[in-house]
């Protein structure tokens, strides 16, 4: 009979690794976006489309300001060793990852020309991956409106407010993105590279971090998302922050969540950490 470790070493998706002697076959960094400013909503077209109404939101100055420091991290401290791995950088194809990409791989391209050693991706343009999309939170400014009302009404979160308000009617958007995720993983694994970092948004991301918490279910690809499901999910996406890492790595054990969230690019300035 296997003692518990060797059950653990056995499961093929475990979320900690007990032992890290092996170099993982392959890194995947997810970045949430930068800061945007959500004022500029273009919700007449996007309701007829039904994209969600935040869709070409402006990154603000601040979120300038983030991805030069993610950038001087990334050349500095990142902690695989990017200058040891060859990389490339993806996005989902909403306009503020897309713009947080091609800013970030600008901001890398001038560290080397300005003769700082840190390789440029491999992929010589930022590939978009429509797997890692943001989840629809709303298509018209109304219903916008009347979540962000709710939850300064009841002073709580604004996506804790809009899983109040659509309940049940939100399952479909995520059982959607699970099968995303699991076509998007599938094909990253694929990939010669050993290190990828995907721009993408908060509740993708607290998804993918779900998927990781939850190896069965992930495998199950029968398997129906709950409301419980959901509600940890959200939670889940209040503690990834603009430009924050989540970092998994994959090896012969399966996937690990390796870092949930993490800015430790973000400086403090005026003991405020920009966030």
């Amino acid at each position: 009979m296997l003692n518990n470790h060797e059950n653990l070493k056995n499961n093929s998706f475990f979320s900690n690794r007990l032992e890290k002697e092996k170099e993982p076959r392959k890194v995947i960094v997810f970045i949430r976006h930068p800061e945007q400013d959500f004022k500029v909503k273009q919700s007449m077209r996007l309701a007829k489309d039904g994209e969600d109404i935040n869709t070409y939101s402006l990154i603000t100055a601040n979120g300038l300001k983030q991805l030069r420091q993610l950038s001087e991290y990334l050349e500095k401290d990142f902690p695989w060793k990017i200058s040891d791995r060859e990389y490339s950088i993806y996005s989902s194809p909403i306009k503020r990852a897309q713009r947080g990409a091609d800013i970030l791989e600008t901001n890398i391209r001038l560290k080397i020309a300005d003769g700082i050693k840190i390789p440029i991706p491999v992929n010589n343009n930022r590939n978009i991956l429509e797997c890692f999309s943001e989840i629809i939170f709303a298509t018209d400014i109304a219903t916008d409106e009347d979540i962000i009302r709710r939850a300064k009404m009841r002073k709580i979160k604004v996506v804790d407010a809009w899983l109040d308000m659509e309940g049940e009617n939100l399952l479909p958007r995520f059982q959607n993105k699970l099968n995303d995720i699991r076509e998007g993983f599938f094909y990253l694994e694929q990939q010669p590279t050993k290190l990828d970092i995907v721009l993408s948004h908060g509740l993708t991301i607290a998804t993918i971090i779900w998927t990781a918490q939850n190896p069965e279910k992930f495998k199950n690809i029968e398997y129906k998302l709950t409301m419980n499901d959901l509600k940890e999910i959200v939670n889940y996406s209040k503690n990834i922050p603009c430009t924050s890492i989540t970092e998994f790595s994959i090896d012969d054990n399966g996937i690990s969540l390796d870092k949930i969230g993490e800015t430790p690019h973000l400086k403090k300035e005026n003991n405020e950490t920009i966030i």
